[in-house]
């Protein structure tokens, strides 16, 4: 089983490179237009990998904070790509069943991380404990604001535009930063891949070095261990 949960870390980490590459390709052309709606729907469903692989590994090695913040992460991606549904709620577009499900699981889930980051009932989440309160209360801003707008659609038929790009820009930097060399992360994010790190059995993580090739073994050695 373990063979088996390496090739789904490794597909966890292929669809999150996808991701990474093709999202830029969706932010830097026309609007609409076909090129952005092939490398839009590649990005998404790349993303849907990644927390579909995220959720299996979670769940398989009882990660309980690997399972919420997945479901975190990815609720940006389908919540930006769900609007699209969406546009014209005066014409009938308005919320499914699906989409009630999804922003409420999230709102559980982003629920639990702000309360077990309170709480820290294990030396996990003594560690990660200000990283699962900020993560949540992100994830509780998007599901809340997405019931209100199931609830009462806004009124401005650009809405759905700014929703849209608000979420995917959210969706990519998720994804973008675990896939930066260590240097170029803020004190905090290093503070929370130290902990995470820690928690994996790898050490603290080796600052930057020339060519970023401490980086890159940190991460293989990371991939090799985990979980």
């Amino acid at each position: 089983m373990d063979t088996v949960i390496r090739v789904v870390l490794w597909i966890h980490v292929l669809a999150g490179t996808v991701a990474l590459l093709m999202a830029p390709g969706a932010l830097l052309t026309v609007k609409g237009g076909p090129a952005h709606r092939r490398w839009g729907k590649i990005y998404f469903w790349a993303m849907t990998v990644v927390a579909v692989t995220a959720l299996g590994v979670g769940y398989w090695r009882l990660r309980v904070f690997l399972v919420l913040v997945a479901v975190f992460s990815f609720y940006a991606a389908l919540s930006g790509y769900r609007v699209l549904y969406r546009k014209r709620p005066e014409l009938g577009q308005g919320a499914t069943t699906f989409d009630w499900i999804a922003a409420v699981l999230t709102l559980l889930a982003s629920s639990a991380l702000v309360v077990m980051g309170i709480l820290r009932p294990s030396p996990t989440w003594q560690r990660l404990g200000v990283v699962a309160i900020v993560l949540g209360i992100v994830g509780l801003f998007l599901a809340v604001r997405d019931i209100l707008a199931f609830v009462r659609p806004p009124t401005d038929r650009n809405a759905w535009w700014y929703h849209h790009m608000t979420s995917m820009i959210a969706s990519y930097i998720a994804v973008e930063d675990p896939l930066q060399p260590p240097e170029g992360r803020h004190p905090a994010r290093l503070a929370a891949l130290d902990a995470l790190a820690s928690d994996l059995g790898e050490g603290p993580r080796p600052r930057a070095s020339r060519g970023g090739h401490e980086s890159r073994e940190y991460g293989s050695a990371v991939l090799r261990n985990w979980p």
